[in-house]
C-alpha cells in the first residue's frame, strides 16, 4: 500500500460531495450539517486554493483516491489563531478519510505520518497541530498513536459548528 498526494482541484469537488453523501464524518471538514450543494463546496474550494500557504491534498492509496488533507499556518490575529496557538512555526492539518471502504482499517495513522513527512516537513514547520472534536475517542486514539500530545480544548468561533475542539500537537524532528 502506497500513500501519496495530489494537488486538490475545483474539480475534486464532485467527488468530495459525493464522499460527504455516502460517509457523514466528511462533513466536519467544513461544519455541514448537509450535504453541501456542489456550487457551495466548489466556492469553497476555489477560496482555499488561493490561499497562499495552504495545502490542499487528495490523499491516494495504490494511486486512488481515498480522502483529503490540507495544511496551513496557524499565524495571524483571528479569534480561532488567538485560541489554538500554542507555539511558533506551527501548521494546523485538516483531514478525512471519504471512502468508507478505507476507515477502520488503521490507514488514518499513515496517512497523517506520511503527509507530515511528505508536505509538512518540506514547508520547514516545526509543530504540527490537528484538533479533532474534544469527545472523539476514535480521533483520541489517533493522534496518540501518530504521536500527537493533548495540549487544550477552546471554544471556536464558527456559527454552525461544534461548540469545542481539541488542540494536538506534535513536535516535528529535522
Amino acid at each position: 500500500m502506497k500513500i501519496t498526494f495530489r494537488p486538490a482541484t475545483v474539480e475534486d469537488c464532485k467527488m468530495i460531495r459525493e464522499w460527504i453523501k455516502i460517509n457523514g464524518f466528511t462533513r466536519h471538514w467544513y461544519y455541514f450539517d448537509k450535504i453541501p450543494r456542489l456550487s457551495t463546496l466548489e466556492t469553497k474550494m476555489s477560496k482555499k486554493l488561493k490561499e497562499p500557504n495552504t495545502r490542499a491534498n487528495i490523499v491516494l492509496i495504490d494511486n486512488v483516491p481515498i480522502g483529503y488533507i490540507q495544511s496551513y499556518p496557524v499565524d495571524g490575529n483571528g479569534n480561532w489563531t488567538k485560541q489554538v496557538k500554542v507555539a511558533e512555526n506551527m501548521a494546523s492539518i485538516d483531514y478525512f478519510i471519504g471512502d468508507i471502504n478505507y476507515i477502520h482499517k488503521g490507514i488514518g495513522s499513515k496517512m497523517i505520518l506520511e503527509y507530515i513527512e511528505q508536505v509538512v516537513k518540506k514547508e520547514n514547520y516545526a509543530v504540527a497541530m490537528i484538533s479533532p472534536d474534544p469527545g472523539n475517542a476514535v480521533q483520541q486514539k489517533l493522534m496518540a498513536k501518530c504521536g500527537f500530545k493533548y495540549i487544550k480544548t477552546v471554544g471556536i468561533p464558527y456559527e454552525n459548528s461544534k461548540n469545542k475542539e481539541a488542540v494536538y500537537i506534535k513536535e516535528l524532528e529535522k
